[in-house]
C-alpha cells in the first residue's frame, strides 16, 4: 500500500524532471497520430462534400457535415485527455483558431482565392496525410510536391526550386526542427519559407520552431482556409523580398556603372557623392564659384607629326596617367582631356573653400612630375616633352550639360575661356594665374614674377602671376 501511495503519475506536478519529460514524448507522438487521422477524416469529408456540391448530390451534404462535426468533438475529446504536460512556461505564439463547422462540408471552397503562382513541398511522414494536404493544395491552384521525410525533403530542396514548405513536425529518424537546422543556413526565411505542421500546440515546442527558423505553423487537423492564408502571406513576402533583391540588383548596376563612368576621371569623393545623391546626375546647372586648371604640352602637334602614330599614343597616354594621378591626389575634376590638353575643376561638383589654394597646389606638383614622365619617355626611346598651366578662378555654370541620351558634367563660363587664353601665354614648365586665383589662395602662392598681357576675346588687359611655389609644396 505504502509503494501505491508513493507511486506518480506522468502528469503529477511532483513527478522528477526526467519522468515529465517522458511523458510529454509519449502524449506528445500520441497526440500527433491521433490528430493527424481525425485531419485525413476531416479533410477526405471536405474533398467530398465539394465533390457532392459540383455534381449536385446535396442529399450527401448532410451526413458528411455530420461526419465533419463528430470529427471535431472526437478532436476536442483528444485534446482533453491528452493534454501534454509542460515543464516550464512559455509565450504561446498566436494562432488563429480552427474553422468552425457553421461554414459547412464544403467550407474553403469558397475561400480558394486566387493565389500566385507557386511551387510547394509538402513532408510528412504520413503517405495519407500528406497526399491528402497535397491533392487539398493542388485544387487550390499550386503545384504540389511531397516528402515522405526529412532527409528526402533537405535533397529535393537542394535538387530543385521551391516557394514554401509545409514540413510535419514530428517525423522518425529526423524531426522537423532537424530539418530547420540543416535547411537555414543555406536558406533563409525569406528565400524559402517554412510553415510547420503539427498535431501538437505545445507552446515550448513552437518556440523552438521558430527559433530553429520556422515562418509560422498551422495544427493538425489542417483548417484549410488558415492554411492557405498563411501560405498566401509568406508566398507574398518571398516574392516581395525576391523584388526587393532584384531593386537592390538594379541599384548596384547602376553605381557600377556610375563607377565606370566616373570612377576614371572623378576623385573617390566624388564618386561616392554620386552613388550617395544620384539626384546630382539630373540635367541641369548652377551657378559657382571655382577654380578652373587648364594644362597643355608645348609644341606637341609638331612634336606627333615626326613619331608613328603608336608612339604618339603610347606619349599622350603616359603623360596623362601621371597627371591624372596628381590631379585626383588633390581633389580636382577632371572635365575633359583634349587631346593632350587636360581641363580640371576645384570647388565642382563637390564645394570646397579653398579651391584656389588646391588648383595652384596640383599645378605645382603637375610639373614636378614632369620629371617622371620625360624619365618614363627616355627609357621608350620618347622624345621628352613640357607643359604649361594656367589657372583662373570666378563664377561659372556647372551641371549636367546635354540630352537625355548623352550627357557630362561640365562648365560654362567665362573664366573657363580666361585659363585656356592664360595657358596660352606660357612656357614649358610654367604656371601663370589671374589675379581672382592669387587673391583667394590666401599668400600662401610665391610670386615669380607678373605681366600684363592681352588675351583675345578679353577687351582689357589682364594681369598675370607666374607661380615660383606654393607653401608646404614648393
Amino acid at each position: 500500500m505504502t509503494a501505491s501511495k508513493n507511486r506518480q503519475t506522468p502528469s503529477s506536478p511532483e513527478s522528477g524532471s526526467g519522468d515529465t519529460g517522458a511523458a510529454r514524448g509519449v502524449f506528445a507522438r500520441l497526440r500527433h497520430d491521433i490528430r493527424t487521422r481525425i485531419d485525413q477524416i476531416l479533410g477526405y469529408s471536405e474533398l467530398l462534400g465539394e465533390e457532392a456540391e459540383n455534381r449536385g448530390l446535396d442529399g450527401f451534404l448532410p451526413d458528411l457535415h455530420r461526419i465533419r462535426s463528430a470529427g471535431q468533438g472526437i478532436l476536442e475529446l483528444v485534446d482533453g485527455l491528452l493534454e501534454v504536460p509542460e515543464a516550464e512556461s512559455a509565450p504561446t505564439p498566436a494562432a488563429p483558431e480552427p474553422g468552425d463547422d457553421s461554414r459547412g462540408v464544403a467550407a474553403g471552397a469558397s475561400d480558394a482565392a486566387p493565389v500566385q503562382q507557386a511551387r510547394l513541398l509538402v513532408v510528412d511522414d504520413d503517405e495519407p496525410s500528406r497526399e491528402m494536404l497535397a491533392r487539398r493544395l493542388r485544387k487550390r491552384g499550386y503545384e504540389v510536391d511531397v516528402a515522405d521525410s526529412g532527409r528526402t525533403a533537405l535533397h529535393q530542396i537542394e535538387a530543385e526550386r521551391f516557394d514554401l514548405v509545409l514540413l510535419d513536425f514530428m517525423m522518425p529518424e529526423m524531426s522537423g526542427i532537424e530539418v530547420l537546422e540543416n535547411l537555414r543556413p543555406s536558406w533563409s526565411a525569406n528565400e524559402l519559407p517554412v510553415i510547420m505542421v503539427t498535431g501538437k500546440e505545445a507552446s515550448r515546442d513552437m518556440v523552438e520552431a521558430f527559433r530553429a527558423g520556422a515562418n509560422d505553423y498551422v495544427t493538425k487537423p489542417v483548417d484549410l482556409p488558415v492554411v492557405l492564408a498563411r501560405i498566401r502571406t509568406q508566398v507574398a513576402l518571398k516574392r516581395a523580398s525576391e523584388s526587393l533583391l532584384q531593386l537592390t540588383g538594379q541599384v548596384e548596376l547602376r553605381n557600377q556603372m556610375i563607377r565606370q563612368v566616373f570612377g576614371r576621371y572623378l576623385t573617390d569623393e566624388v564618386v561616392e557623392g554620386l552613388l550617395e545623391h544620384p539626384e546630382g546626375l539630373r540635367l541641369g546647372g548652377e551657378k559657382r564659384r571655382i577654380t578652373v586648371l587648364f594644362a597643355d604640352l608645348r609644341r606637341f602637334t609638331t612634336m606627333a607629326e615626326k613619331l608613328p602614330p603608336e608612339k604618339v599614343v603610347t606619349l599622350i597616354n603616359g603623360f596623362l596617367a601621371v597627371m591624372s594621378e596628381v590631379i585626383m591626389d588633390f581633389g580636382g575634376t577632371i572635365d575633359e582631356f583634349l587631346g593632350d590638353a587636360i581641363l580640371v575643376l576645384f570647388g565642382a561638383p563637390v564645394q570646397r573653400e579653398d579651391h584656389a589654394r588646391a588648383a595652384v597646389a596640383c599645378a605645382v606638383q603637375m610639373q614636378q612630375a614632369m620629371e617622371e614622365v620625360n624619365r618614363k619617355n627616355r627609357e621608350m626611346g620618347l622624345p621628352e616633352i613640357e607643359m604649361g598651366i594656367g589657372i583662373s578662378t570666378g563664377e561659372v555654370v556647372v551641371g549636367n550639360i546635354g540630352s537625355e541620351r548623352r550627357a557630362k558634367y561640365g562648365v560654362v563660363g567665362h573664366t573657363v575661356n580666361l585659363a585656356a587664353r592664360i595657358q596660352s601665354q606660357t612656357r614649358g614648365g610654367q604656371i601663370l594665374i589671374a589675379a581672382t586665383t592669387l587673391d583667394e589662395a590666401k599668400g600662401d602662392i610665391h610670386v615669380a614674377g607678373e605681366t600684363e598681357v592681352t588675351l583675345k576675346g578679353v577687351p582689357d588687359p589682364v594681369r598675370l602671376y607666374e607661380v615660383g611655389g606654393i607653401a608646404d609644396t614648393a
